[in-house]
């Protein structure tokens, strides 16, 4: 029973504006080869790993920590072969980043444990511009005593920003951890505070 809790999942994720749908996949049916490189972003310079423009992972580093953050995300994906893609990774961070809101079409893949998948699909109904605590998120999915698994599931959050983990804070209103520095995460919430700022003068 635990083996089976534990083993991971490769959930396919579509969205497109508002809707979004899941699916789940066999890894042995895609490539083995995943393309990588780096984008410079409004929040810090991001990894982009993808296979045929579909994303496996997102996430931020610091500049001088990029060799090491890169086998940090080799060892979360083994027996794959890797491919340096700047072109294609520029194609990918250009669509992702041109436009800071969530009508991005966007298709990645979830790869996580049934309990974390089920924690990060939670994590869209969050909307963009507003934020929701560890402990509403637990209780939305209907595991109110498991503050403290929600939020480490969210911390292994593997597709930064388009999986909003960043919109979930401390019962407080403090931001708390973040996977990829509390700075990251209060730049990517101020932007999209802004957007909306932006989206309700236009109205």
């Amino acid at each position: 029973m635990r083996e089976r809790f534990l083993k991971r999942s490769y959930i396919l994720f579509k969205r497109l504006h508002d809707t979004i749908t899941f699916t789940a996949i066999d890894p042995t049916q895609v490539s083995s080869t995943l393309s990588y490189g780096t984008y410079p972003t409004p929040f810090g310079r991001c990894l982009i790993v993808h296979h045929d423009n579909m994303l496996w992972s997102l996430s931020f580093f610091e500049e001088e920590q990029e060799e090491t953050h890169l086998n940090n995300i080799k060892k979360e994906f083994p027996k794959r072969t890797w491919a340096h893609d700047p072109h294609g990774v520029t194609m990918l961070g250009e669509q992702i980043f041109s436009n800071l809101h969530d009508s991005i079409p966007m298709h990645g893949i979830l790869c996580g444990s049934p309990f974390q998948i089920a924690v990060w699909k939670q994590l869209f109904q969050i909307p963009s511009g507003t934020t929701m605590s560890y402990r509403k998120v637990a209780k939305d999915l209907a595991m109110p005593q498991a503050t403290r698994a929600v939020a480490h599931a969210i911390g292994r959050n593997n597709i930064a920003y388009i999986v909003p983990c960043h919109r979930v804070i401390g019962s407080d209103g403090t931001l708390r951890g973040y996977r990829w520095g509390i700075t990251c995460k209060k730049l990517i919430l101020l932007h999209e505070n802004a957007q909306i700022l932006r989206s309700s003068k236009m109205i």
